[in-house]
């Protein structure tokens, strides 16, 4: 099986960054149902001081440093440059896999281009295209997908040790 990881909000915390920024305490996550985190922040004027500032991606912390051995290839539709990606991963000890750019409806024809089998992600939309034709993909749980029902929602990327075949 080889899946592959989405990036912000699945190994690197997005979310933590934007509330910093924005100087909203991370306990208010809780409170956000959609991913643009409206309920508790304007969005729109915090993403244009930080998309374009390398020390915003640079600096944002690690969610989950657990890479399951299933998980070949990085697919991600960062704003940042890929450099700044790598050197992000680098610098917190990641594992160095392939690192795919793409943006919205791509993820899905980058997956099956690849030869990969599913995808990790916390995007609802995302997911769910995916699903529909590479059924092994998962859900990470974070409070803007908790109206997904499906089997394959995660909380941790530890879970994949067990719950892909190998």
């Amino acid at each position: 099986m080889r899946l592959r990881l989405d990036i912000d909000d699945v190994v690197c915390d997005f979310t933590w960054g934007v509330f910093k920024e924005a100087g909203i305490p991370i306990e208010r996550v809780s409170e956000v149902k959609s991913y643009d985190y409206n309920e508790v922040l304007d969005f729109k004027p915090i993403w244009e001081r930080v998309k374009d500032d390398n020390a915003f991606w640079l600096g944002l912390p690690v969610l989950d440093s657990h890479i399951p051995t299933c998980c070949v290839a990085y697919v991600t539709a960062r704003y940042c440059p890929p450099d700044i990606t790598k050197a992000w991963l680098v610098k917190n000890g990641l594992p160095e896999l392939p690192l795919y750019y793409v943006k919205g409806v791509k993820k899905l024809e980058a997956l099956l281009s690849h030869g990969l089998d599913g995808i990790v992600d916390d995007k609802a939309e995302v997911f769910m295209r995916v699903y529909k034709q590479l059924p092994m993909s998962f859900l990470v749980s974070r409070p803007w997908n908790r109206h997904v029902v499906t089997p394959n929602r995660i909380f941790r990327l530890e879970e994949l040790d067990w719950r892909v075949p190998h």
